[in-house]
């Protein structure tokens, strides 16, 4: 972390739902994402019930460091801060050793009086040498090149993949509405079982609709095949930022290429709105697939490596043994069960 020397005069605990005013004061803060705002912050809390404890560092009025934090509290994985829930990355921001310092202390002391047993930082200045908890690869697309350049940019096969839609007359839109992010919403049902995975409650999608898509603050593209969606993509927009949140696509479709048009629109449209940047999220670094996917449209890849601290050791711990996979039942599984085991479970993993 770079030294600023910066006089640092305190933390104070703020609650992001109740400031009118949040993403404005938080905004000269270098490093501020989609993640630290005020939307996601509601969509957690009233989705799930989260309670919101965003350590906000100051140098005299001016904000300068940040600590977001939501308090899961669980019977069955413990009660914890975890900054932040269901976000790939929510970075812990600091001007310097000692700014960090002062939050990860506050945030000790809050862990303290509510009685948590960890604190979860994902995307923490810390030294390379302290253990992860996980650790995933991240991918960003500088947009700040003329069309063509980007489009060389791009794997052979995945210019290939883009042509191919093209022929097959696909039709790329770009939609707001509640009745689109149903249709989203039950193709992504499908892709989770795909995955072995059950889906987050269809709340959660709804509460992102409202607090970030409908105000503008997002948007979703789906490819359509004669009337019929194939695939599509939710992103999230911070000031010249774009962030991929998640995808869903019809298998049927798939040898038609949807995704490759759905992402490649996607850019073209995100540059010429002025866009910046795209970040395709985080991905397993076991999913060699989709990192391959990723790495194919010139995005420049990193880490994001997850931080636990355990009070009952006191230190950062490495990462424990997983839980025993079900995903081989929950393929088998008809979707209404599999909505109904994640309207039950997700809350408790944050």
């Amino acid at each position: 972390m770079p030294h600023i020397a910066v006089p640092l005069t305190g933390v104070e605990v703020v609650d992001p739902c109740s400031r009118n005013v949040w993403d404005d004061l938080i905004a000269p803060i270098d490093g501020v994402s989609f993640f630290h705002g005020r939307a996601w912050a509601e969509v957690l809390s009233l989705t799930y019930g989260y309670r919101p404890f965003y350590l906000l560092l100051r140098s005299g009025r001016d904000p300068v460091g940040l600590l977001s934090l939501m308090e899961v509290r669980s019977p069955l994985t413990g009660n914890r801060g975890v900054s932040l829930p269901f976000s790939d990355l929510a970075r812990v921001l600091a001007p310097d050793e000692a700014g960090f310092a002062m939050l990860f202390e506050r945030a000790k002391a809050i862990a303290a009086e509510r009685g948590w047993r960890s604190i979860e930082l994902r995307g923490a200045p810390l030294p390379p040498e302290t253990p992860a908890a996980e650790s995933y690869f991240e991918h960003v697309l500088s947009l700040e090149r003329e069309e063509k350049d980007l489009y060389r940019a791009l794997h052979v096969s995945t210019r290939r993949n883009i042509e191919k839609a093209r022929k097959e007359n696909l039709e790329l839109r770009f939609t707001s509405g509640l009745e689109e992010m149903k249709v989203f919403y039950r193709m992504h049902c499908k892709t989770r079982r795909d995955h072995g995975l059950p889906p987050q409650p269809w709340r959660f999608f709804r509460e992102i609709h409202n607090r970030v898509i409908a105000p503008g603050q997002g948007i979703l593209a789906t490819a359509v095949s004669k009337g019929a969606p194939a695939a599509g993509a939710v992103f999230f927009f911070y000031r010249n930022q774009v962030l991929y949140k998640f995808g869903a696509s019809e298998k049927r479709f798939l040898s038609l290429r949807p995704n490759n048009l759905v992402f490649w629109e996607a850019i073209r449209r995100f540059r010429e709105q002025g866009f910046r940047s795209l970040h395709f999220g985080r991905t397993d670094k076991e999913n060699e697939g989709l990192a391959r996917f990723k790495r194919s449209w010139g995005a420049k890849e990193g880490e994001i490596r997850y931080h636990r601290f355990e009070f009952k050791r006191a230190c950062f711990v490495e990462k424990r043994n997983g839980a025993p996979g079900f995903s081989s039942l929950f393929r088998r599984l008809p979707i209404p069960a599999l909505r109904l085991i994640g309207s039950l479970l997700y809350k408790h993993v944050g």
